[in-house]
């Protein structure tokens, strides 16, 4: 059996679009909390920061394989990492 073929028996398509879309979602709960409570203590920026250009990076790559998944699941998470940083050091 191919990749091809193997992708293909599994919906790989709708796989990948779910597991995108879980890469943004898995920063809300982190951008929630900061800005109902105001704490940010233990957010490190400098860790986030990093996570900005990984993002940034793999959504550039998705736009090269122009992969629609994977540039939104990047932007978006990209989007929410800098909220982050921005709640960080406004509530900082």
């Amino acid at each position: 059996m191919t990749r091809e073929e193997f992708a293909k028996a599994v919906h790989w398509p709708k796989i990948f679009w779910f597991t995108a879309m879980l890469n943004p979602a898995a920063f809300l709960p982190q951008l929630y909390s900061i800005l109902t409570t105001g704490k940010v203590e233990g957010i490190s920026v400098p860790m986030f920061a990093l996570f900005i250009v990984i993002q940034l990076s793999f959504m550039y790559q998705g736009y090269l394989q122009r992969s629609v998944q994977q540039m939104l699941s990047m932007g978006i998470s990209a989007f929410l990492t800098a909220a982050i940083i921005a709640a960080t050091l406004f509530y900082s």
